[in-house]
């Protein structure tokens, strides 16, 4: 049986041997479920080079005690067989819709997904994770409980490589019972796990998430508080997050990102004073964490004898050194010689492993 992409609009191609392009047409293409019915929630899932555990993540979602849902996958230009093995696995629920385009990255794929549904819910999950059985009944009783907020969000176990697992938000830092954090707090660190649920009213309020944004989630955390959205934290755990190697260490890529954030949230003029000081602070912290990774892989590269680029890599390290006589120092050598550089300022091998992140959520959301 070839797999194929139920309700498909008429510029979405059905078959696995071509390549699918969703475009913005997508939204105003999309053609509802045939009854007319929009379910309650929708799943939506970027996925990109997942082969090996997108099966299991869609068998987490067909397992739910809520019913009334969706999914929604995106293959964000996979080089492997996610897009096929989506489909095998989608293929006998009609509740289950897979699409491909070209590699656009996590958060326009993720977008793609959320507009191709009308369901007023919309529910995170990506390709490697799980959702518990409960995931989507707990979070409707939770809503009923606690009407009117934008952004729904619960705590997960996470999966360690070498298989030991922990909790995604320690117990103490989210208490035991629900909680909500306002733009201040989000601005000093992503309190929001990304495996939550927000209202399609907020998704297009805020216009969805942001093509080129590496730490998509929190972006658009704070994009949507700076518009006002509510947010309301349920310390449940409902799910698995899978911890991979680079995330064990901090990601360059999604530093720079954060910092690319939060220099725009500085500069928005919607936040109050005390909202840009803290934005401000937290700015200067990511920069400052950035820099002391750049200087420990521009290091680690000189020791191995790399020095291509070594000026250019010198100077965007620049806030890695903390002493600015040592930093002048150090310039003055580099710029006669990296190899002179080497043998005065480093010595021995380089390390295993990096500097470790700051913040959990550094490198959180990996890219897809």
């Amino acid at each position: 049986m070839t797999p194929s992409v139920s309700n498909a609009p008429d510029d979405i191609q059905e078959s696995p041997e071509n390549d699918t392009m969703i475009t913005s047409m997508v939204k105003s293409a999309f053609v509802p479920a045939s009854d007319g019915h929009a379910p309650h929630f929708a799943i939506v899932m970027p996925a990109y080079n997942a082969a090996l555990t997108v099966a299991q993540s869609i068998e987490s979602v067909l397992a739910q005690t809520w019913q009334d849902w969706e999914l929604v996958i995106v293959d964000d230009g996979s080089g492997d067989d996610t897009y096929a093995v989506a489909c095998a696995a989608a293929e006998n629920d009609s509740r289950i819709r897979v699409y491909r385009q070209a590699n656009r990255g996590p958060g326009p794929a993720r977008g793609a997904a959320a507009d191709a549904t009308t369901a007023p819910y919309l529910c995170r999950l990506d390709a490697d994770d799980l959702y518990y059985p409960e995931y989507l009944e707990t979070f409707a009783a939770f809503m009923g409980e606690h009407p009117g907020y934008d952004i729904y969000s619960c705590n997960a176990d996470s999966l360690s490589p070498d298989g030991s697992r922990g909790l995604v938000r320690p117990a103490a830092e989210g208490g035991d019972g629900p909680r909500s954090w306002i733009l201040e707090e989000m601005l000093q660190d992503n309190m929001i796990f990304s495996m939550a649920v927000m209202t399609r009213d907020i998704y297009a309020k805020v216009g969805g998430f942001r093509e080129g944004v590496d730490v998509e989630d929190y972006d658009f955390w704070l994009r949507a508080m700076v518009r006002g959205a509510r947010h309301i934290y349920n310390p449940a755990v409902l799910g698995l997050y899978r911890l991979h190697p680079r995330q064990m260490t901090a990601n360059p890529m999604l530093l720079e990102s954060q910092v690319s954030v939060m220099y725009e949230m500085v500069r928005n003029r919607s936040l109050t004073d005390r909202e840009r000081d803290v934005a401000r602070e937290s700015l200067g912290r990511s920069a400052a964490y950035l820099g002391v990774l750049r200087r420990w892989n521009l290091d680690t590269r000189l020791r191995r004898r790399e020095t291509a680029c070594a000026r250019r890599d010198f100077w965007a390290a620049r806030r890695g050194y903390h002493n600015p006589f040592k930093f002048v120092a150090a310039g003055a050598v580099m710029l006669l010689s990296p190899h002179l550089y080497t043998r005065l300022f480093l010595g021995g091998s380089p390390e295993s492993g990096g500097p470790v992140a700051e913040s959990r959520d550094v490198g959180a959301d990996r890219p897809k």
